[in-house]
């Protein structure tokens, strides 16, 4: 695989640049396992505009964008009922007020 479309595929994963050019670099992989061990080795090496690119681009509940992975973990919540489709609404808004990413507490894990 050539490394733009190896980069553009792992970005299809997560939004991170960083984290799909070291992914890239990491290829080929032995196995999926190894291929899950260096995503996460190098998710928690990242800074934090790394990850805040990564969670920018990942849709909020109910948003319709980001492709057929997205629509994908989407899809429960777009057939849920309007009372509960509002619910979802308002505690993502309210934990976005609250916490934002809240990286302090990311950070720790790393």
């Amino acid at each position: 695989m050539e490394w733009d479309d190896c980069v553009a595929a792992l970005r299809r994963c997560c939004a991170s640049r960083e984290w799909a050019e070291q992914m890239a670099a990491m290829e080929p992989f032995e196995d999926v396992p190894a291929l899950l061990r260096w995503a996460d080795r190098i998710w928690w090496r990242l800074d934090e505009a790394a990850w805040r690119e990564a969670f920018s681009a990942h849709p909020k509940i109910g948003e319709q964008r980001g492709g057929a992975w997205s629509a994908s973990e989407q899809a429960a919540a777009g057939q849920a009922q309007a009372s509960t489709r509002d619910v979802l609404t308002a505690a993502q808004a309210s934990y976005a007020e609250k916490f934002g990413f809240n990286l302090s507490r990311v950070r720790e894990r790393a």
